[in-house]
């Protein structure tokens, strides 16, 4: 007392909240109820009372069952639990809805956003309500028969359902044979489904449509035998009857409009057909012959006989076949005809109909043939006697006239030439058996040989009846009368040496109609055989129709300056054939006239000479030889190649010796070891200076050619080089190995080693030196990047390219250059002090580089005890400290301890001591990092304070 006094918060209220809640629950996870029991009573429950009224809100949540009243009154339903009471229930209205379907379902949900404080959801929150469905229906036919005509279609029964399905229902049927069968219509089964909601369904049976004539038939459709589904049962109309009603109609009529047969044959077959289908039974029909005017046949046994013939179509088949009998007589006459027709019996009155062929004609051909042929089988006549009469027989007398038409064919006669070619028409009269043909013979006054052709009947010509026999061809012979001269055309010919052969002729007094071949002998007058013209024995040939020919004899063109000559020519008179003889000049002479000169010229317009193989050599032709020596002067005329610095320069005199036609010159070329151009003179023959007789000739004129053989090599004069990073560019030095008379360009391209271009390290491109003409050697400039990056030592490679004058060689073709770095690096840390608290983790120090390396860079780190206790306030040194290539920054970590000791703040040095080689200690080499205590303690007595 006095002491302790009380503060100005002496009195307090104490709030006592409850704690308790209740859970509420389903009394049970599901509920079975029958559609038609009409409510559904839901309980619920509290697991401990309440003072207060609780409501609880339940959702329904459809799943197969629908709400709103179609299978359950939808929600949400509100539950109400009074004060005290732990349980509740609530009714739920279900629909009786007289439709089959599957058993139905929906969820209850307790609502928790309905529930107060205080009530919580209960492990029983979900209920699920089963509406089990206690409906059934009944499948019938609607009638129970029906009829459907055999072409109208498909019939088309219907099935009906007593009360509708939520679901598709499906019902088999099957056909049941009774008069008609599978050939009538389309057996079963078939499926018939009820799409949900519908109570009637029509379904398609296929009826065949077969042609066939035929009595009403029937079958049936039943339910298969179990195979009605659960809940589904057969009405009173199970089965059905289905009448198909026949409307087939066929018809008659006969295959041909016109049938044709030979009287030889006693008879004629007549085809009848059935159209529209086939009957099931037999049919049968009358046929009928009659001889109606305008056609020329007799009934009653004349030509045909007239009485009716029964024509019967067995059941199943289309076609039938009758036998018409017609008169065999002995009379040669015109093809003959008569009619039919049919009858249908009246029992078929309807069914059975004629077609469009009611009536036919038949025609009826004579079988006698008449034979037409020559009488013999071959004739002769005599050139200039008259006409060739071969005689053309018939094998009997006819009724009628026939003509008969003939075709000639040379065989060594020609038509229009020899003979009248024809065609030749004969006409025998009734009666008449051989007729004379006149066939006009040509008298051509032209030597030959006996001649023939053929006559011959032509078959396409002969009427009906009428046919050829054995000697349907005949051959005429044309005897010849004729004979022929030959001789030279005139005695003497006269040709020039080098105009070409000489054409002499022979000539025939009249033509011939084969080949005529004569022989020709030739004799030395002053001409020499085989050096003047050609020594042979002649054969000359005149073709068949032309009355002379010409002999060309070959006449040798020397080339020689020499006299006219001659030779005769003499036609031998044993050589000729029958029918021909010598004529009047039987000989001639031929003389060959002089014409020869000469010209000289180059033997080609363009000479080449390589400059170091020696003399140019030009070879000069005379066109002909000479029986004297020929001079000729040449010029020589500078074009690139220039006289006594290129060749010899001087005036050429070339001798064509007697009897040599070419003279090769010497001109010496001047080796002069430089590379250059190929360098050209020309020569040119010196017109006015040639001798008589002797002309300038193309190519008058020659180009020579120098070809240099001089080469030079382009290379590096080093195979290495080396330049400082900062000291660049590098200076690259080339050389020929001889100068050049015009500019070499050499492409030198760079290639990466360990150095990279695209200035990087380097400046890659591809460098075009170009030597100027006389120049040896070039320097190539190639810039060095000096980029600040600790690196080794790096290269790349320069390259002479292939692409290069085919007369520059490449000596050394690849050099290294090798970039020397200058760079070099500190390393130092980020900041003199780190701080760390004693429980935050590791402190992390960070260390960086001044400039970046290329490679990896370790650095040791090494520790000292100020305050701190090596391995008692942090993890011991020394430290290795990576820096990956191109890093200039890296934080690395040292663990420190939580010890629970209050304690001032305590410290340790860092020092950069191991550094690779140009890698140096930068501004700030050491750090201190100061460990602050994170412990306090607790003072009893404080709160006095």
């Amino acid at each position: 007392s006095g002491v302790v006094i009380p503060g100005i918060v002496s009195t307090a209220i104490v709030n006592v909240t409850d704690n308790s809640t209740t859970m509420v629950n389903f009394n049970q996870s599901s509920y079975r109820i029958d559609e038609d029991d009409g409510i559904l009573q839901i309980a619920l429950f509290l697991t401990i009372p309440a003072s207060i009224v609780v409501n609880v809100q339940l959702k329904d949540t459809n799943i197969t069952a629908t709400g709103k009243n179609v299978d359950y009154t939808s929600g949400p339903y509100t539950v109400t639990f009074p004060a005290g009471m732990i349980s509740a229930s609530y009714d739920i209205a279900i629909t009786d809805d007289n439709i089959l379907e599957m058993n139905e379902n929906f969820s209850l949900t307790i609502a928790n956003d309905s529930l107060s404080s205080k009530v919580v959801l209960g492990l029983t929150r979900e209920t699920n309500v089963n509406i089990i469905d206690d409906d059934f229906s009944t499948v019938q036919f609607n009638q129970s028969t029906y009829n459907i005509v055999e072409e109208s279609g498909p019939a088309q029964p219907v099935l009906v359902l007593s009360v509708p399905s939520s679901f598709d229902i499906t019902v088999s049927v099957h056909t049941i044979s009774n008069t008609a069968n599978a050939d009538d219509y389309r057996s079963g089964p078939y499926d018939v489904m009820f799409s949900a909601g519908l109570t009637n369904v029509a379904f398609d049976v296929p009826i065949i449509n077969d042609n066939i004539l035929e009595n009403n038939e029937t079958f049936s459709l039943a339910f298969v035998p179990g195979s009605l589904p659960y809940r589904v049962t057969g009405g009173s109309a199970n089965e059905t009857t289905l009448n198909i009603i026949d409307t087939d109609v066929l018809t008659i009529e006969f295959l041909l409009s016109r049938f044709t047969g030979s009287e030889s044959s006693g008879s004629v077959a007549i085809t009848l057909s059935l159209r529209g289908g086939i009957s099931t039974s037999d049919i049968t029909v009358t046929v009928i012959p009659s001889d109606q005017s305008p056609l020329s046949a007799e009934g009653n046994g004349v030509d045909y006989t007239s009485t009716p013939i029964i024509a019967t179509f067995i059941a199943g088949t289309t076609n039938t076949t009758i036998n018409v009998p017609v008169t065999i007589d002995s009379i040669a006459e015109e093809p003959e005809m008569f009619n039919l027709s049919f009858v249908i019996p009246l029992s078929l009155s309807g069914v059975v109909i004629p077609g469009n062929v009611s009536t036919a004609i038949v025609n009826v051909t004579d079988s006698t043939t008449l034979i037409v042929s020559f009488s013999q089988s071959g004739y002769s006549v005599d050139e200039n006697s008259g006409p060739a009469r071969p005689l053309l027989v018939l094998s009997m007398q006819s009724s009628f006239d026939i003509t008969v038409q003939l075709t000639s064919n040379g065989v060594s006669a020609t038509g229009g030439v020899d003979y009248n070619p024809g065609p030749y028409t004969v006409n025998f009269s009734a009666g008449v058996t051989n007729i004379s043909i006149d066939i006009s013979i040509s008298d051509d006054n032209m030597l030959e040989g006996n001649e023939t052709f053929d006559v011959t009947v032509n078959p396409s010509s002969l009427p009906n009846m009428v046919t050829t026999g054995a000697r349907s061809q005949t051959r005429i012979t044309i005897v010849n009368d004729d004979s022929s001269s030959v001789n030279f055309s005139q005695s003497t010919y006269s040709v020039v040496e080098g105009s070409g052969p000489v054409q002499t002729v022979l000539v025939l007094s009249n033509p011939s109609s084969f080949d005529i071949t004569v022989q020709v002998r030739d004799n030395e007058v002053s001409a020499r055989r085989g050096d003047d013209y050609i020594d042979v024995v002649f054969t000359v040939t005149i073709p068949a129709g032309r009355s002379n020919t010409s002999l060309d004899i070959p006449i040798t063109d020397d080339n020689i300056l020499e006299k006219n000559e001659n030779f005769t020519l003499t036609v031998v008179s044993i050589s000729l054939p029958d029918g021909v003889i010598v004529g009047n000049i039987n000989q001639a002479v031929v003389n060959i006239v002089n014409d020869d000169g000469s010209s000289v010229n180059f033997s080609q317009s363009t000479y080449s000479v390589v400059e170091g193989s020696g003399p140019a050599q030009p070879v000069l032709v005379l066109s002909n030889p000479s029986s004297f020596d020929i001079t000729v002067q040449v010029r020589d005329n500078e074009v690139s190649a220039e006289r006594d610095d290129d060749y010899s320069a001087e005036a050429y005199t070339v001798t064509f010796p007697a009897g040599e036609t070419s003279v090769s010159m010497n001109i010496s070329v001047v080796d002069d070891n430089v590379r250059e151009e190929n360098e050209t003179f020309t020569l040119t023959i010196r017109a006015g200076l040639l001798p008589d007789g002797v002309t300038r000739s193309s190519p008058h004129q020659a180009t020579v050619a120098i070809i240099n053989d001089d080469i030079v090599s382009v290379g590096f004069s080093n195979s290495t080089y080396d330049v400082y990073e900062n000291l660049g560019p590098a200076q690259i030095l080339l050389y020929l190995d001889n100068p050049s008379s015009t500019d070499i360009t050499a492409a030198v391209p760079t290639r990466n080693g360990s150095a990279f271009g695209r200035g990087v390290d380097f400046a890659s491109r591809i460098y075009a030196v170009t030597f100027s003409a006389g120049v040896t050697s070039m320097l190539l400039d190639v810039l060095i990047t000096d980029d600040n990056v600790l690196e080794n030592n790096e290269d790349f490679f320069l390259t002479i390219s292939l692409s290069l004058p085919a007369d520059v060689r490449i000596s050394l073709s690849r050099t290294t250059v090798t970039i020397l770095d200058d760079d070099s690096t500190n390393v130092s840390f980020a900041q003199s002090t780190y701080n760390v608290t004693e429980g935050s983790g590791p402190v992390h120090p960070v260390i960086v580089l001044s400039n970046p390396s290329a490679y990896d860079i370790t650095v040791l780190v090494r520790n000292s005890d100020n305050l701190a206790t090596e391995g008692v306030d942090y993890t011991s040194g020394p430290y290795s400290v990576l820096f990956p290539a191109g890093v200039i920054r890296v934080a690395f970590n040292i663990s420190v301890n939580i010890d629970d000791v209050l304690e001032m703040a305590e410290n340790f040095d860092l020092v950069i001591d191991s550094l690779p080689n140009r890698v140096d200690r930068g501004n700030i080499s050491r750090a201190a990092v100061f460990i602050i205590d994170n412990n306090s303690t607790y003072c009893e007595m404080c709160w006095l304070l």
